[in-house]
C-alpha cells in the first residue's frame, strides 16, 4: 500500500497507437516527470553528490530491472521466408513494442502485429522498405492486451527486424513485485544517496559502448543485462557499486531519456542555455547522461525542418565547376563559387551543392559530391599552403611527440586570422554543416578544443596538452619550481627567491602557437617574471593559449550556425560531435560484409567462389588500402556506425567476353554504393586488379569525352562515376581494346 501510490494508474487507451512505456499521452504531466528527474540529476556547485531521485521513479526502474522482456526477431539476413508468431505475458495490461535501429526490410515486404490473435485489430502494418532509423528513436507500438500476434513475409533483405516486447503492468502487480524484494529495493535507493555526476557519466559510457557491441538500442537494451563481467575492469568510480544499484541507476537513465524524447526535447528552448537556471542550461548541464540516439534524432528533427524550410523557399541548387589537377585547391575553388551564395540556398536535401568536374564524367550528383567533400578535408587536414596564400590551419604541436599516447595528426585555428581568411573560415563551418545535416563525413582532425567550441562547452588544461603538451609541462614546472624532486634518481633542490632572478630572465609576454608573441598584460614586454609574481605569469600564459583562437572559433561557429542551428549542438559531448563529423577511423570489413547486398548473378558456384575471394582480398588489404577502396566505391573514406547505415553496398557481376575477365579492372558507382566485378579465374587476379583500381585511379571517368561535356549533358551516354579500366570513372562499358588496357595497367 505504501508503494503503491507511487506507481502510475492509467492505462492507455485504445485511440492512440504510440504511447511510450509509462503508458501516458499526457505532455504536461510528462514534462513535470521529465523536470523531476532532471532536477535531480543536475549536478550542484554547493555539493559533489546529486539528489536522490523521486522514490515513484525509483520504483519504476526497479520494476524495469523485474519485467520480463520477450525479443522477435527474423533471421540476419532473411531470404524468402513467412514467419507467424504470438506473444503472451500474464499480468500485463498492455504490450509495449520497441523496434530494434538497425530494422531493415525490402520493397515487397510484409510485416503486421495485430492485438491478441491473428484475427485481432490491427496495430501496426507496413509494407515496403522499413527501417527504424527512420522512426522516432522511442516510438513505439502498445499492443492493449496482454496477447499480441506477429506475421512476417519477406523476400531479401541485408539484415531483417527485431524488436522487444515490455509488459506494462497493473498498480497491483507492480505492487506485489517491489513488496517482495524490498530488501533488494532499499538497497537500490540507499546507493542513490551517494551517487555523484562522475558515476553517471560513467555508468552510461560504459552501458553506450557495451550496447554498441552487442548491436541493441538504448531503449530495446535490458537494463538487467547491462555491465557484464568483462566491464569490471573499466569501473573505476563504480567499482564499490553492487552490480544491482548499477542496473537500477541505468534503468533510471532510460527513463530520463524516455521523458526527454516524449516531452521536454519538443517543447524547451535550448537557446536560453547561457541563463543560469533555465531548463535549457539545466539539460545542458547533464548532456553526458543523453544517450547519443537520443541526440542524433533530435538533431535529425532540426535537420528535416531546416530542409523543408530551405525546400518551400524555392531558392535552386546552386552549382560549382572544379578542375582537378597539380597544384589546383579544390576548396579554393568551391569557396570562390559559394561564398556569395546564401546559406539557405546550401540547405537542401541530400547535399549543399551539385559538382560538375571539368574533364570528367559522372552519372547522378551524390558521387561526386561526396568525392569532393572528402577531398577537401584531406586538402585542409594536410595544412600545405596553396599557391601564395597559407594553410588555414596549423598542424599540431605535438607532431614531434615521442609520446605514443598522444595525438600527433590535430590540427588547430591560427591565433591571427587575415580578414580574406575569415570568410575562408566561415565556409569551413558551412562545410561542417553541411556533413551534419546530410550525415555525409567529413574528416577534419580538429583538436578537441575546438570539437568542444563548437558544441559550447569550455576548454581545459588538457585541451591545451592535446596540441602543445611541452609547453603545458613547462608552465606546470614553473610553478612548481620551488620544490625539490627526483630526476632521475637524482635529487634536485628546488629554485629559491634569491636564485630565481639568476636563472629566469622572461618578461609578462608568451609565444602562441604560430610563434607569433603576445603581452600578456598592458606593457608586459617590459615588465620582469618575478619569483612572487610567477604563478601569475603561468595563468596569464595558460589562459591566453585556450583563447588564442578565439576570433577564428567564432567564424568557424558562424558558419555551422548558418547551416545547422547553434543551440542544437549544446546537447552533444564534443567527442560526439567529433565522431559523426569525422566517423570511425578505419574500415570494419565485418560491418561493411553486414551491409551488403551481392546481386543474384552471384548466386552460381562461380559468383558464390568469387564472393569469398573478395571478402579474403579486402580484409587482407592494409588500413590505407581500406580507406582507398572505400573511396573507390563510395566517394568517402569512413564507414557510418551500425544503427546510421541508410545504404547498403551492392555487387553486381560484370558482362565481359568470354575469356577476357581477367584481363578487366572492376567499375564502381560511387552515386549507388556499388561495385561491379569481372568474373576472375582466381584470388590473387582479383586481388591483384581490385588492388590496382582501387590505389591508381583518382579520376572519375578520365576517358570521358570533354566535347560531348560541352554539348550538354542529356547529349551524353550514360556513364558510371569511377570505372577502373586504369582510371576511376566511366560508362560500364567495355570501351578499350586489351592492349590498351595493357598498356594503362
Amino acid at each position: 500500500a505504501t508503494i503503491s501510490r507511487f506507481l502510475p494508474t492509467t492505462t492507455p487507451q485504445p485511440s492512440t497507437a504510440r504511447k511510450l512505456l509509462i503508458g501516458d499521452d499526457d505532455w504536461e504531466r510528462n514534462d513535470l516527470s521529465a523536470l523531476r528527474l532532471l532536477n535531480a540529476f543536475r549536478p550542484r556547485s554547493d555539493s559533489a553528490t546529486l539528489p536522490p531521485p523521486p522514490l515513484s521513479f525509483s520504483v519504476e526502474a526497479f520494476l524495469l530491472l523485474e519485467r520480463e522482456m520477450c525479443v522477435l526477431e527474423s533471421p540476419h539476413p532473411y531470404a524468402q521466408i513467412q514467419m507467424e508468431k504470438v506473444i503472451q505475458i500474464e499480468g500485463a495490461v498492455a504490450l509495449a513494442v520497441m523496434f530494434d535501429a538497425r530494422c531493415s526490410t525490402d520493397d515487397d515486404d510484409h510485416l503486421c502485429i495485430r492485438e491478441g490473435k491473428s484475427d485481432g485489430p490491427e496495430v501496426f502494418c507496413t509494407s515496403g522498405k522499413f527501417s527504424s532509423s527512420l522512426r522516432h528513436p522511442l516510438s513505439q507500438i502498445v499492443v492493449n492486451s496482454d496477447t499480441l500476434h506477429c506475421s512476417f513475409k519477406g523476400g531479401h533483405s541485408g539484415w531483417g527486424f527485431r524488436f522487444v516486447v515490455v509488459p506494462i503492468l497493473d498498480v497491483g502487480t507492480a505492487t506485489k513485485t517491489v513488496d517482495e524484494k524490498m530488501d533488494q529495493f532499499e538497497l537500490c535507493v540507499s546507493a542513490d544517496d551517494s551517487w555523484t555526476p562522475d558515476m553517471d557519466e560513467e555508468v552510461v559510457r560504459i552501458c553506450q559502448q557495451q550496447w554498441r557491441r552487442e548491436g541493441v538500442g538504448p531503449f530495446v537494451a535490458n537494463p538487467a543485462l547491462t555491465f557484464a563481467d568483462d566491464d569490471d575492469r573499466m569501473r573505476v568510480k563504480t567499482r564499490h557499486v553492487p552490480l544491482l544499484c548499477l542496473r537500477h541507476r541505468v534503468a533510471l537513465v532510460q527513463l530520463f531519456n524516455a521523458l526527454l524524447v516524449t516531452s521536454l526535447l519538443r517543447t524547451v528552448d535550448l537557446s536560453q542555455r547561457k541563463r543560469d537556471g533555465s531548463i535549457a542550461s539545466c539539460l545542458t548541464s547533464v548532456r553526458h547522461l543523453i544517450f547519443s540516439e537520443v541526440k542524433a534524432a533530435y538533431l535529425s528533427s532540426i535537420s528535416a525542418v531546416v530542409v523543408e524550410k530551405a525546400k518551400k523557399s524555392g531558392s535552386t541548387l546552386p552549382e560549382v565547376s572544379i578542375v582537378r589537377g597539380e597544384g589546383k585547391s579544390i576548396f579554393e575553388q568551391v569557396f570562390g563559387q559559394l561564398r556569395h551564395v546564401r546559406a539557405g540556398a546550401l540547405r537542401r536535401k541530400d547535399m549543399g551543392f551539385l559538382v560538375q568536374l571539368e574533364g570528367e564524367g559522372a552519372e547522378g550528383d551524390n558521387g561526386p559530391y561526396r568525392e569532393v567533400m572528402t577531398s577537401i578535408a584531406e586538402e585542409l587536414s594536410s595544412c600545405r599552403p596553396t599557391g601564395q596564400r597559407r594553410s588555414l590551419f596549423l598542424p599540431s604541436l605535438n607532431g614531434s611527440s615521442t609520446s605514443l599516447s598522444m595525438r600527433k595528426d590535430r590540427i588547430l585555428l591560427r591565433p591571427k586570422i587575415l580578414s580574406d581568411e575569415k570568410m575562408r573560415v566561415e565556409m569551413v563551418g558551412r562545410l561542417i554543416g553541411l556533413s551534419l545535416l546530410h550525415n555525409h563525413f567529413f574528416p577534419l582532425p580538429f583538436s578537441s578544443g575546438v570539437w568542444k567550441a563548437l558544441c559550447h562547452q569550455s576548454a581545459t588544461i588538457e585541451d591545451l596538452r592535446d596540441v602543445d603538451d611541452q609547453f603545458v609541462q613547462s608552465m606546470f614546472q614553473l610553478r612548481d619550481i620551488h620544490l625539490s624532486r627526483v630526476v632521475g634518481g637524482e635529487n634536485i633542490v628546488g629554485i629559491t627567491e634569491e636564485t630565481f632572478d639568476d636563472l629566469f630572465f622572461e618578461t609578462f609576454v608568451t609565444r602562441l602557437s604560430d610563434g607569433s608573441e603576445v603581452p600578456l598584460m598592458n606593457d608586459g614586454e617590459n615588465k620582469p617574471v618575478t619569483f612572487a609574481a610567477r604563478g601569475l605569469f603561468v595563468d596569464l600564459a595558460l589562459r591566453a593559449r585556450l583563447n588564442e583562437n578565439c576570433e577564428a572559433v567564432e567564424c568557424l561557429k558562424q558558419g555551422l550556425a548558418s547551416i545547422i542551428p547553434a543551440e542544437a549542438m549544446s546537447l552533444f559531448d564534443w567527442r560526439e560531435v567529433e565522431d559523426m563529423i569525422n566517423g570511425v577511423e578505419g574500415v570494419d570489413i565485418e560491418l561493411l560484409r553486414q551491409h551488403t547486398k551481392p546481386s543474384a548473378s552471384f548466386q552460381t558456384p562461380e559468383g558464390a567462389q568469387l564472393i569469398e575471394w573478395f571478402w579474403k582480398v579486402l580484409e587482407s588489404f592494409d588500413a590505407s588500402q581500406r580507406e582507398a577502396f572505400l573511396r573507390f566505391v563510395w566517394g568517402r573514406s569512413r564507414l557510418p556506425r551500425q544503427q546510421e547505415f541508410g545504404e547498403d553496398f551492392k555487387i553486381h557481376l560484370m558482362d565481359v567476353q568470354e575469356g577476357s575477365a581477367d584481363r578487366k579492372l572492376p567499375k564502381a558507382d560511387t552515386c549507388f554504393f556499388a561495385l561491379h566485378l569481372p568474373l576472375y579465374t582466381n584470388e590473387e587476379v582479383l586481388r591483384t586488379r581490385l588492388l590496382f583500381a582501387v590505389l591508381h585511379c583518382a579520376d572519375m571517368d578520365a576517358d570521358f569525352d570533354p566535347g560531348a561535356h560541352a554539348r550538354g549533358r542529356d547529349q551524353q551516354e550514360p556513364r558510371r562515376d569511377r570505372e577502373g579500366e586504369g582510371r576511376r570513372g566511366g560508362d560500364g562499358s567495355d570501351n578499350s581494346s586489351e592492349e590498351e588496357e595493357e598498356g594503362d595497367e
